[in-house]
């Protein structure tokens, strides 16, 4: 959704996971920075093809989080 920001895992041509940050302005995706600190981030897939998504999200004293 435009105004969104976002991680999201996904499998590389390589078959490696990768994680990226999203700031989401418009219904084309684009990597970028977005306005909270993402910290060791990784991804896993299980055998059923699931992918999982592991990061430290750093927020400040006064911002809000939804879930």
């Amino acid at each position: 959704m435009a105004g969104s920001q976002a991680l999201i895992a996904f499998k590389q041509p390589d078959a490696t996971m990768a994680v990226k940050t999203y700031n989401i302005t418009s219904y084309a995706l684009k990597e970028s920075e977005v306005w909270f600190d993402v910290k060791d981030s990784f991804a896993e897939t299980s055998s059923g093809g699931a992918i999982t998504l592991f990061a430290t999200v750093v927020v400040g004293k006064k911002s809000q989080v939804n879930n």
